[in-house]
């Protein structure tokens, strides 16, 4: 039954039909253009209309700068038809559309397709946006596109071409079925660029040059589609069937596999997706392989593969999560040694075009969060959910968009929030504090939250006394004393439960050896994981998670924090 009329029932003043309290449209205005059916939404509206209902931002800044996208996306699974959508965003909120294409191949003319766009971005050059009596100056930082869009739009050849490369004058050469690019080459320039000085790599004038929009530096290399796409998923392939020299045993992947599935449900609910195994890796996402390369790789694949290939993946992981800091004080200090670990990465795999990650983050003076595909990929797919039939879906998707913008909802931000969830549970039970400490919460009561907190701001305090095997001679005997220095163990001396301390690292696991003061040999417990925790408590030593057991005396706990002895 119709709400409405249930309501109408109660005599309240509402209409039958849900699309005259909505204000849908009867009619939308359409053109055949490009080889299909296009509409132009237009920037401003759509701006203005974010503005009006985020007073906050309007207070903070004076400026826009956009970042614009363009890809296309199937609509039906039996259908060629295709939805090309101008797709914009700024600062942290969702993206907006701008334009759409509807049809069964991709535009046939970027200068039509780009006409309205990029004439009203020249109007609104000339005009700035008045909002609440202020002015808004509206520019276009970069656009990000996947590989085929951005050869679309610069004019420019394929990414299989030999001249495609975008950032160097190379000719790739062809190996293993691929053009390859190697070696390093000039850059190339946006004032060649824009005289047509490259006649190998443009195919002809792309539009946007008339309204001065840099074509090489504008265009940033985007990671989820050569790193998370790309990159990652070749690397997991190459492990799951690749050549014999570089795939790992069945034996390993089930364990990687059985890693994975373990840590599903696990994590806290900021990670949408949870863990999969590798039987279903063809149906992995890119935030999945995202999630990998970032979190659940360095964990899963320790202990698997062999040392020099896990630390070159771990220079992949590092090197991005420099890259993507969203703290520009740690990004910028670390930028040096983030482009050193993709070169050694790209010295070892000949991965190219990923060297050139840093000096975009430089170019743009922020993350690669905010110059990636990610949102606009996920706004796709909210534009294909609002297709109800396969009757004109060009017009129904504008229909929606129009029922929302009337609506007045307030446009949501992204992912960027400065909030986080927070439960007495495993998933949700540990954050990191601003001045780096972990908190671990142990009850929610009357809105506060009562936490165990873990400093890692003085650990050198805790550690009470250091010394080297051939330090310790006095109280120990001498067999142990030898022992101790043939094997070359680091040493520490924890005064406070009266136990020496020897621990090294061997196969990748962390051996602890306990001595009583008179030099009697009491016990050896090596770690099942590198990230296993020890504690002691009513005279025993144990390995396991130190949260079960924080709410006893800490002056008794020691723990370990990969090789370090520390007590808390």
């Amino acid at each position: 039954m119709n709400f409405l009329v249930f309501l109408r029932d109660e005599d309240l003043p509402l209409p039958k039909d849900s699309r005259t309290l909505l204000g849908t449209p009867r009619n939308i205005p359409t053109e055949e253009k490009c080889g299909g059916q296009y509409i132009y939404l237009g920037i401003t509206s759509s701006v203005v209309n974010i503005l009006k209902q985020n007073t906050a931002f309007l207070d903070n800044s004076n400026s826009v700068d956009l970042v614009v996208s363009i890809d296309g996306i199937n609509i039906f699974k039996a259908s060629p038809t295709q939805l090309w959508p101008i797709i914009c965003t700024f600062s942290v909120f969702e993206p907006f559309v701008v334009a759409m294409y509807y049809g069964t191949s991709k535009p046939d003319s970027v200068n039509d397709y780009l006409a309205d766009f990029l004439a009203e971005y020249t109007q609104l050059q000339e005009n700035k946006i008045v909002v609440n009596g202020k002015e808004i100056n509206v520019q276009i930082k970069a656009f990000v596109c996947d590989a085929p869009a951005r050869a679309f739009v610069k004019c420019i050849k394929g990414h299989t071409g030999y001249y495609s490369c975008e950032r160097c004058i190379v000719k790739g050469e062809y190996k293993n079925k691929r053009v390859v690019y190697l070696g390093d080459y000039p850059l190339r320039t946006d004032v060649a660029f824009a005289n047509g000085l490259y006649n190998d790599h443009q195919l002809g004038v792309s539009p946007l040059l008339n309204v001065w929009i840099n074509c090489v530096t504008g265009f940033p290399l985007d990671y989820m589609h050569l790193v998370c796409l790309g990159v990652v998923k070749r690397l997991l392939c190459f492990f799951k069937k690749g050549p014999p020299e570089c795939r790992l045993s069945q034996g390993h992947l089930h364990e990687i596999s059985t890693h994975l599935v373990s840590l599903s449900g696990k994590l806290p609910s900021e990670f949408a997706p949870q863990p999969r195994s590798l039987t279903e890796l063809n149906w992995w996402k890119a935030t999945e392989f995202r999630q990998f390369v970032l979190y659940t790789g360095p964990v899963v694949l320790k202990k698997v593969l062999h040392k020099d290939v896990y630390d070159h993946f771990l220079c992949l992981t590092v090197a991005l999560s420099i890259l993507l800091d969203s703290c520009e004080r740690r990004r910028v200090a670390y930028m040096d040694f983030a482009e050193q670990l993709l070169s050694y990465f790209v010295a070892k795999c000949e991965a190219y075009i990923h060297s050139s990650f840093p000096g975009d983050c430089r170019n743009y003076q922020c993350s690669l969060n905010d110059i990636c595909a990610f949102p606009f990929e996920n706004h796709l797919q909210v534009l294909k959910r609002l297709v109800r039939n396969a009757k004109n879906p060009i017009c129904q998707v504008t229909k929606r968009l129009i029922e929302q913008e009337r609506a007045g909802s307030r446009p949501k931000e992204t992912g960027k929030k400065s909030w986080h969830f927070v439960a007495e549970n495993e998933r949700n039970g540990c954050f990191l504090l601003h001045n780096e400490d972990f908190a671990f919460v142990k009850e929610k009561r009357d809105g506060r939250l009562l936490c165990d907190i873990i400093s890692q701001n003085s650990l050198e305090s805790f550690i009470l006394c250091l010394a080297t095997p051939s330090s310790l001679m006095w109280g120990l005997s001498e067999t142990w004393t030898e022992y101790a220095n043939t094997a070359g163990f680091l040493t520490c001396l924890i005064l406070n439960v009266k136990w020496l301390v020897c621990h090294t690292v061997q196969d990748m696991c962390l051996c602890l050896y306990f001595i009583d003061l008179s030099g009697k040999y009491k016990k050896k417990i090596t770690s099942r994981r590198n990230f296993d925790c020890f504690f002691y408590a009513k005279g025993h030593f144990n390995w396991g998670p130190p949260l079960k057991h924080l709410e006893k005396q800490l002056g008794q706990y020691i723990i370990c924090f990969d090789g370090a002895i520390v007590r808390i």
